[in-house]
């Protein structure tokens, strides 16, 4: 029976060495920092691919790390996680077409005033370009307040949009989606690193 036991184990290392080829003993380590890690490439593989090639992979993921400890600290993290990948591919210096700005895509004709008088932004809604931080509060601050309007999740991310394309929404679910897939590898890991603890009991 142990030696079944030992057997499915090594099959199932095999399996995760597979799917995740790079650091798999650091989840047992730092299941925390890991976990981190698997969220930033995940924000890596979802940024545009010309900033990938203008500022290098290293020097991305120094970024990407930032913002991630920065939303995190929200409610609703993963929603605005996705809502950044969807308006700008994490590019703070993005620009919409009707001057929206920064990575969250904040319209300066719609917040501009009131973001002044929350005090988030001091003289123009330019600053979110130039401050990741004040960009994460806007958007933040935004979503916030179109959820406490509508009391869903679904409402506030299409007014986030302006409600006017029916194609947002489906956009927010992909992004979730693709959360999601890895929220089950990082349990998947996690389940096993369990069963490995356990099994060094085993005589």
């Amino acid at each position: 029976m142990k030696k079944i036991c030992i057997y499915s184990l090594m099959l199932l290392v095999f399996m995760l060495v597979s799917i995740f080829p790079e650091n798999i003993g650091k989840a047992y380590f730092s299941k925390k920092e890991f976990s981190k890690d698997r969220y930033i490439d995940w924000m890596y593989n979802n940024t545009r691919l010309e900033r990938r090639r203008k500022f290098g992979k290293e020097k991305m993921i120094v970024e990407l790390t930032k913002i991630y400890d920065r939303v995190s600290k929200e409610r609703f993290s993963y929603i605005k996680l996705s809502l950044i990948k969807t308006e700008s591919g994490f590019d703070n210096s993005a620009i919409g077409g009707s001057g929206e700005r920064c990575m969250m895509q904040v319209s300066p004709s719609v917040w501009e005033k009131e973001l002044k008088e929350k005090k988030i932004i001091v003289k123009s809604i330019k600053e979110l370009s130039t401050d990741m931080n004040k960009c994460i509060t806007a958007g933040s601050y935004i979503f916030d307040q179109y959820y406490a309007k509508y009391g869903s999740v679904e409402k506030a991310i299409l007014a986030y949009n302006g409600g006017g394309d029916p194609e947002y929404k489906g956009k927010i679910v992909m992004s979730l989606g693709s959360l999601k897939m890895v929220q089950e590898e990082l349990t998947l890991l996690n389940d096993y690193n369990e069963v490995e603890k356990n099994s060094e009991t085993i005589e």
